[in-house]
């Protein structure tokens, strides 16, 4: 079976963290043999060293060849004091041993130190015993990639449970929907929701229409609601029961008037959030004083214009 669209079989915040955890896994494995290889050369560098200054007190011992006095040399003993060197330098388990101890430049190509001295340069020629397999991947680096590609993955699940708001949203004058076929209020800016029960729901939205109708309107708790609010909330109930939520009779409106009120209030308060500009618009107004002051109240949403509120599912 031949795979021709891997990325319509992959979604794509999964893809995204396959993909971050294999390109970690590349950086994290190249930073790590960059690394290795940078320690394995100054090691190098200190084998060479130490073996040099070895041979560099041991060289008046060695008969080498010297022009310059006329000396000839003996290259059997020098290639015996190599071997014997080259013992030691094995139970040290260094990477480098001596090729040869020569007055002879050897080849550009070949890994060599230069001990100056008087008449003449002595060269010590090196062989590197074993390469660094610096190839090898290494469990720290999964780990590391592991850990990054779990970053990613947190990142997109908190991405994806931030709702992302369109401008054409966030600019509209629009504050509140009024959702009859899922008995919610939602706040277009934010996408929070509250659900309110049946009657303050058909009360809330009777009373959104009658105030956009009658923008100087008066409705107070303690006088008889108006015919035609009640013509209104009565509407709302009975299309709840067409939408399925309700097969109980029409409940009398103007019980329980205060309770009722108190219940959109809390609902709008808790859907609206922080937004005071839609609270002081949207909540009707409570009584303010005890007595007489409180008698001519009015919760009337005398604020409310038609583009700030919507009510669907009508």
């Amino acid at each position: 079976m031949r795979i021709e669209h891997f990325d319509e079989l992959v979604d794509k915040p999964t893809l995204k963290v396959i993909v971050g955890f294999l390109v970690s896994l590349f950086f994290l494995h190249v930073v790590y043999s960059l690394s290795v290889m940078n320690v394995h050369e100054k090691y190098l560098e200190q084998v060479k060293t130490q073996v040099t200054k070895r041979v560099a007190l041991d060289l008046p011992t060695i008969p080498l060849e010297r022009d310059w006095i006329n000396e000839v040399g003996n290259p059997e003993e020098v290639a015996s004091y190599v071997a014997s060197l080259n013992k030691y330098i094995e139970t040290q388990e260094w990477p480098y041993s001596v090729k040869q101890i020569t007055n002879y430049q050897p080849n550009d190509n070949e890994y060599y130190e230069v001990l100056n001295t008087i008449g003449q340069d002595v060269y010590v020629v090196f062989k590197e015993n074993k390469e660094l397999d610096w190839h090898g991947f290494t469990p720290l680096t999964l780990f590391l990639a592991i850990g990054f590609a779990s970053l990613i993955y947190m990142r997109q699940n908190a991405k994806a449970a931030i709702t992302i708001i369109p401008d054409e949203v966030i600019n509209s004058p629009l504050l509140l929907t009024i959702d009859l076929k899922n008995k919610l209020l939602v706040n277009p800016k934010t996408n929070k929701t509250t659900e309110l029960s049946n009657k303050p729901l058909c009360f809330y939205s009777a009373l959104v229409d009658y105030c956009l109708a009658n923008p100087d309107c008066k409705l107070s708790s303690n006088k008889q609601l108006p015919e035609e609010f009640l013509v209104l909330a009565q509407k709302y109930f009975y299309r709840l029961i067409e939408l399925g939520h309700t097969i109980r009779k029409r409940p009398n409106f103007e019980n329980n008037l205060d309770k009722t009120l108190s219940e959109i209030r809390a609902g709008l308060d808790d859907v609206l959030g922080s937004d005071i500009f839609a609270k002081e618009i949207l909540i009707p107004p409570k009584a303010i004083g005890e007595g007489s002051r409180s008698k001519v109240h009015s919760f009337c949403l005398t604020k409310l214009k038609q583009e700030v509120i919507e009510i669907t599912g009508k």
